[in-house]
């Protein structure tokens, strides 16, 4: 029981806080509708079972350098997408394919060093620790975490594609400018704190 608490209450709070993905999910959802929100906030769901496999494998033996090759390569994709986004508004209002919003999420939430740092030093350990003692605590934690998770990323994107839908197309594109360069920001600071 105590595990599922646990994860209730840290798949909150990851869920919420802000950070790369939440970003791609609101400027997706704003651009594209809740459809395209909601697949950019599945994506944890696609990327963290490699990662947990990993983190609990080898959490050990991750070297720093490791890390610090995955922040620069995840601020270098944030970089991208914002530059991307920015020129996407100046060319057209061409709305991407609806497989392409969940690559997009998958990517930046793989190349992101908040999963990782997560699951190395957090998940990883409360998962192995409850494994040992009970094998359904720790899938309780999995479910509970993703769970809350997951929902609360895809209750972010309805509710922001619900508040799009009042913009106008000058407010559409003011948006997608502000986000894109939110992305390149998030970026070089995911970057910085790499190096």
């Amino acid at each position: 029981m105590a595990e599922i608490l646990l994860g209730v209450t840290i798949g909150w709070a990851a869920g919420v806080s802000p950070g790369p993905l939440n970003l791609l999910i609101v400027q997706s959802a704003l651009r594209s509708g809740a459809v395209a929100g909601i697949l950019v906030a599945i994506s944890p769901l696609v990327t963290d079972a490699p990662i947990v496999a990993l983190a609990v494998f080898v959490a050990s033996n991750v070297p720093a350098a490791a890390l610090t090759a995955l922040s620069v390569g995840g601020g270098l994709y944030l970089v991208w997408l914002g530059i991307s986004e920015w020129r996407s508004v100046v060319r057209s209002q061409s709305d991407p394919a609806a497989g392409s919003h969940l690559r997009r999420g998958v990517v930046a939430n793989l190349l992101s060093p908040h999963p990782w740092l997560f699951w190395l030093t957090v998940g990883g350990p409360i998962t192995v620790t409850a494994w040992d003692r009970s094998p359904p605590a720790a899938v309780g934690f999995l479910v509970a975490f993703f769970g809350l998770l997951v929902g609360v990323k895809v209750a972010i994107a309805v509710v922001v594609a619900r508040a799009g839908r009042r913009l106008t197309d000058r407010g559409r594109i003011l948006t997608a400018r502000i986000g894109g360069a939110a992305l390149v920001l998030v970026g070089l600071v995911v970057i910085a704190g790499g190096v």
